[in-house]
């Protein structure tokens, strides 16, 4: 995930500078382009982010669940209820 996150920061701030280098456009409309494009790329990676999180409390709660299942509960003195 960290990963993944830097290498989504590295290729934004690239392309960010690739558009200042390449467009011929004033600075108030390029301004106004970087932040449409950084604002659609941070929502991007939220969304992405949330996602995978997501993905990833699933597999937990699914391998938690199966580990219940297969416990059986063991026969230890402290877990005895004491007999009338």
């Amino acid at each position: 995930m960290k990963r993944f996150l830097v290498g989504f920061l590295v290729g934004a701030a690239v392309g960010a500078a690739v558009v200042v280098l390449v467009t011929p456009k004033s600075g108030i409309e390029l301004v106004e382009i970087v932040k449409t494009k950084v604002n659609t790329a941070i929502k991007v990676g939220q969304e992405a982010a949330e996602l995978h999180e997501k993905k990833l409390w699933d597999e937990f709660h699914k391998r938690l669940d199966d580990h219940l299942k297969d416990e059986k509960p063991k026969d230890k003195p402290g877990n005895r209820l004491p007999s009338s």
